[in-house]
């Protein structure tokens, strides 16, 4: 299983924010899967390698999914498969999370780091097992989330 290094306000792996489209095909080459329009998001690793390009053609949010046969690791925590909750703590030791988000529990938004964690349903207990992992995390260039938590 390929691991990817998250590192936020950076980037994953080898593609870095900020990044040209051409810079990122001469790292995964040409994208086999692209949606939005324009073409704006490209799909690597069976789906789970996601770049979203901004209108200048730059890299703007990468996000990682689980269950796509690669793993996503940030500050040594291996965010697919440690429970959310703990993911939760670990990451809050250094950021906060935007508890005014209205898709709290589902979702999770670090406007410090502009990174987000989501899952699809949340459970009931820690021991079920629907919900008890993150599904995605995502990261965004600086204002990605910040400029949209700011009054």
């Amino acid at each position: 299983m390929k691991v990817f290094e998250v590192e936020p306000l950076e980037g994953i792996g080898v593609i870095k924010l900020k990044m040209t489209r051409q810079e990122v095909h001469s790292l995964m080459g040409e994208a086999p899967e692209t949606s939005g329009s324009r073409k704006q998001v490209e799909s690597y690793h069976n789906g789970g390698f996601q770049v979203f390009y901004g209108k200048d053609e730059k890299v703007e949010f990468i996000e990682l999914l689980r269950d796509s046969g690669i793993a996503a690791s940030t500050r040594g925590i291996n965010v697919f498969d440690t429970p959310a909750h703990q993911v939760l703590s670990e990451i809050a030791g250094f950021s906060e999370y935007n508890q005014d988000d209205p898709e709290v529990g589902y979702s999770y938004v670090f406007p410090d780091l502009e990174l987000s964690l989501w899952r699809p349903n949340i459970p009931e207990n820690e021991e079920e097992e629907d919900g008890k992992y993150f599904s995605t995390i995502g990261i965004g260039v600086r204002g990605y989330y910040s400029a949209t938590t700011q009054s």
